[in-house]
């Protein structure tokens, strides 16, 4: 491999570190600030029903839909850690060469359906932003509603392609996972 070459991994590699970084401090945000809000508002609704005997259906809608928010951030999360569901009794049985072949193919299946389910988010918010759905109780736009779980396929294919280099592409690992994850590896 040529310097030139080498420089150019390098910087990709750095690259790759910054952006894993900066996802991981967007998720982390959204989620903290999603399940804070919803923690709150739950609250705030028991207490405005038992309490005061004055029910607010919003904040029950508003709750349900920052928890959907937090779980479909939280898809790039689990994807980062490998923390989604795997055979991983099947590719247990297999020998190391078509084990890593297996993990390669359902990588890249799970790449391709973020991107897939990516897609048809954002072709379903045109069309719910076309209608002009509304939310139920808060008369909110309902497309909007929706933009965290594109947001989450976006990241988890992002995440999945990162982790695809991470861990069959490239020489220096960039990437580090948890210590479960390093110990079942």
């Amino acid at each position: 491999m040529s310097p030139a070459d080498q420089r150019d991994e390098k910087k990709f590699q750095r690259n790759v570190f910054v952006l894993d970084r900066l996802m991981t401090y967007i998720e982390n945000f959204i989620s903290i600030l999603c399940f804070s809000a919803m923690v709150v508002l739950v609250l705030t609704g028991i207490a405005s029903r038992f309490i005061f005997h004055i029910p607010f259906m919003w904040l029950e809608e508003a709750s349900r839909y920052l928890m959907v928010a937090g779980v479909y951030v939280g898809v790039s999360m689990g994807i980062r850690e490998k923390a989604h569901l795997g055979l991983t009794f099947v590719v247990d049985l297999l020998s190391p060469k078509p084990q890593k072949l297996l993990r390669m193919a359902l990588n890249a299946l799970l790449i391709f359906l973020c991107l897939y389910f990516s897609y048809y988010t954002i072709s379903f918010m045109y069309q719910v932003q076309t209608n002009g759905q509304s939310t139920p109780a808060m008369q909110f736009p309902m497309w909007i509603v929706y933009i965290p779980m594109g947001i989450g396929f976006i990241f988890g294919a992002i995440r999945g392609m990162m982790v695809f280099w991470n861990d069959f592409i490239c020489k220096d690992h960039i990437l580090s996972y948890s210590d479960d994850e390093v110990q079942a590896n």
